[in-house]
């Protein structure tokens, strides 16, 4: 896989796809409506290396954790969330995908 500053979650309508997770990209100010995105955006991954006992490259995967940032429709600026990492589920979820591919391969 490729460095993380590669890659960028993708928004597809109200959601953001990256690292094999799929959450809704969250808003403020839109007044009970819905918003549709498109482009890219900031997210947080981890990232899950392992090397041989001889120092080679064994894996290197990613896992979705979260979106760090709430798009504020009403100041048009990025607003860190306040419940970031909460729950520590996102980061469960996030080593859960990172290690999928080494504990079912294809």
């Amino acid at each position: 896989m490729s460095p993380a500053s590669e890659r960028g979650p993708e928004l597809h309508g109200t959601k953001a796809d990256w690292d094999g997770r799929l959450v809704f990209a969250p808003t403020r100010g839109t007044d009970g409506g819905s918003s549709r995105h498109r482009g890219t955006t900031t997210a947080i991954s981890v990232r899950l290396l392992a090397f041989t006992d001889a120092g080679a490259l064994a894996f290197n995967t990613f896992g979705g954790v979260t979106l760090p940032y709430v798009t504020d429709f009403v100041t048009e600026r990025p607003v860190m969330r306040a419940d970031l990492f909460s729950p520590a589920t996102d980061l469960a979820q996030g080593a859960r995908i990172a290690l999928k591919p080494v504990l079912n391969p294809a």
